[in-house]
């Protein structure tokens, strides 16, 4: 079964997703809007095939990948890693149960990916929040 059947971004042109040219920045907050309507799982999902798949440009899971290194690249590739709960290298717990409750996981399933109680999600959400 298809993962994706059902997503947002099924229903438009692939290319939407790798904006190029004079208006990559127009490209960049459209593909990121249509990303905004996907559900928490398959927002997961997509950052899990980026991370997998070593996707080295185009907008996943909402989250741009520069098509050049530098910084901003990096920090994409963190990003989508922490949202697909592969690895978070030099990031703290609480950074990163703060992502993943902004990007619409319940406390119950940033615990089950994190391996960590509710509890202690909430603290972790507190803790970045003070």
């Amino acid at each position: 079964m298809d993962t994706f059947r059902n997503a947002p971004c099924r229903r438009v042109a692939p290319d939407t997703f790798f904006p190029d040219g004079d208006d990559a920045n127009a490209g960049i907050r459209a593909a990121k809007q249509i990303c905004a309507t996907c559900p928490a799982r398959l927002v997961t999902e997509c950052a899990r095939l980026a991370v997998r798949g070593d996707e080295r440009s185009g907008v996943w899971a909402g989250i741009n990948i520069p098509s050049n290194f530098g910084p901003s690249r990096t920090e994409a590739r963190r990003r989508l890693e922490i949202l697909a709960g592969e690895k978070f290298p030099d990031a703290k717990r609480g950074e990163v149960v703060a992502h993943l409750a902004a990007s619409g996981l319940t406390a119950a399933e940033i615990g089950a990916r994190l391996g960590v109680g509710e509890r202690t999600v909430y603290r972790d959400r507190k803790a970045v929040a003070s």
